[in-house]
């Protein structure tokens, strides 16, 4: 910490963070995110501690990246290369804490076949009481909870390609790519660093969600990005 005396006052001047603490946080996460991938957190509570450090991880990032000052695209992608290397075991492995991916593909399968999800007349496999609800409701009616109309039909697409978790796990991550190719035009034309990506690429729960268990929050968040993008399109404006 460098320090400079003017007059009777003290300026300090913090000196910006070193690169290389900002690539070791990442691989510090992707440490913790690959015990996450293979061990079942209802078995081994230590699992537990190891989301907590990646999350205390992350939070550093973020606070070091409002001091940040280094440019190269290189450096950028050596900071994105752990965030990518986190998803691939979580991609791989069969969701650990939600089953609502299984939801999707059956939604994808029976649009498919030819059903109205919105009539009612398509009924779910009962897989258990918790996934979906209770089994005693009266099946001839609509369906309270049909999700809107463009997640059913990213599900049909994603079902047309492949009727599996993976696949419908595979198109929710293609989803964060997209969003964060969209951040990073933003962050270019908007911001002379770029580096706030991080806060999304590094985000645990993102991962977690996204590729781990493959909710469509990715896929409405992508959509949103989508809208935004076009509003403020210089053809939008005309």
């Amino acid at each position: 910490m460098a320090r400079s005396t003017a007059g009777v006052g003290e300026v300090v001047k913090v000196e910006p963070p070193r690169p290389s603490a900002v690539v070791g946080a990442g691989f510090i996460m992707a440490t913790c995110m690959f015990d996450v991938a293979f061990v079942d957190p209802r078995t081994y509570p230590r699992c537990s501690l190891h989301r907590l450090l990646a999350g205390l991880n992350y939070l550093r990032v973020l606070l070091l990246l409002d001091r940040f000052e280094e440019k190269g695209t290189w450096l950028l992608i050596a900071c994105l290369a752990p965030a990518a290397m986190w998803r691939v075991p979580i991609l791989l492995k069969p969701p650990a804490l939600s089953i609502d991916v299984y939801r999707y593909v059956w939604d994808g399968r029976i649009q498919r076949l030819g059903y109205d999800l919105s009539s009612g007349r398509a009924r779910r496999p009962h897989l258990s009481s918790t996934a979906y609800g209770s089994d005693s409701a009266d099946e001839s009616s609509p369906r309270a909870d049909t999700l809107p109309a463009a997640a059913e039909l990213f599900f049909r697409g994603v079902a047309g390609v492949h009727e599996s978790a993976g696949a419908m796990k595979l198109a929710i991550l293609l989803c964060d790519i997209a969003i964060a190719v969209i951040l990073f035009t933003w962050l270019i034309s908007s911001h002379p660093l770029p580096w706030w990506l991080l806060g999304f690429a590094r985000n645990p729960l993102v991962a977690i969600e996204g590729a781990g268990n493959g909710h469509i929050d990715s896929l409405d968040l992508w959509l949103n990005c989508r809208r935004k993008t076009r509003a403020d399109s210089p053809q939008a404006r005309l």
